[in-house]
């Protein structure tokens, strides 16, 4: 019955929530369709979706195993997807919902790395 009651309590920043999380995904999937960090990002869902299975379950040792991958899983990705990372900024820097603020951005960083 609670969840009944919680969904009758739908108000619209819930709507503009699942809207933005949506969309979120969606341009995470268009930046990495047709890579290999797609078969990744699969397994990472994947992963963290048995992560959530296990938890509901209460499985606790699990849970703080697969938790500590998860903590660590960051940073991992981080090394892993360098090369990929920089190519991402650069793809990044150029949409055009950063292109205005992109001259801002690059003269903020040229004149901090000028400075000695």
């Amino acid at each position: 019955m609670d969840i009944l009651k919680d969904l009758l309590n739908f108000n619209i920043l819930d709507t503009v929530d699942i809207i933005l999380v949506a969309l979120l995904l969606y341009y995470v999937y268009k930046l990495i369709r047709g890579t290999v960090a797609i078969n990744i990002f699969i397994g990472i869902v994947i992963f963290y979706l048995f992560f959530l299975l296990v938890d509901a379950l209460e499985m606790h040792m699990l849970t703080r195993i697969l938790g500590g991958f998860m903590s660590v899983g960051i940073i991992a990705l981080i090394v892993v997807f360098q090369p990929s990372n920089s190519l991402l900024l650069i793809d990044l820097q150029k949409s055009p919902m950063l292109s205005s603020s992109s001259t801002r951005i690059r003269s903020i960083f040229s004149n901090f790395l000028m400075r000695d």
